[in-house]
This record gives C-alpha cells, sequence and structure tokens, in this order.
C-alpha cells in the first residue's frame, strides 16, 4: 500500500488531521478483537467526517482506494 499521510495532499491542515487521527486511535477502544476491524471502522468514520465537513476543499470525495492498493475492508 501506498505511505500516505493526510499532511501529503493536505499540507498543514492534513498534519492537523494526522494529529486528530493519532489521538482517535489512542482512545479507548472499544471490544474489538481484531485491530484491522478497529482500524477500517475508525477510518469510515474519519472519511465520513472528512466528506462533509472538507467536502468543499476536495476535488473529489476520499475513498479507501485512494490511498489503499486493495480496499482494507476486504
Amino acid at each position: 500500500a501506498p505511505s500516505m499521510l493526510c499532511g501529503t495532499c493536505h499540507g498543514d491542515v492534513g498534519k492537523a488531521m494526522e494529529r486528530q487521527v493519532d489521538r482517535f486511535a489512542k482512545s479507548p477502544r472499544p471490544a474489538i478483537a481484531d485491530d484491522k476491524a478497529f482500524m477500517v471502522q475508525l477510518m469510515e468514520r474519519w472519511v465520513e467526517r472528512l466528506n462533509r465537513d472538507a467536502k468543499d476543499l476536495l476535488t473529489k470525495p476520499v475513498a479507501c482506494l485512494d490511498c489503499h492498493e486493495t480496499d482494507p475492508k476486504r
């Protein structure tokens, strides 16, 4: 998978987004045995929020395959 961070595309605003993602990742986890499932749920919520709140800043809605070679939900 490509090594992409929010700051790769979004500069300083993206770096602030990375800090928020990091803070969410360190928050108490729900009872999910699989770390991949946890991260997929976390990123689905984040991308939904990003597409809603930053849609005026995006050239198109963000999708999993923008950063991942294969869909991480599979």
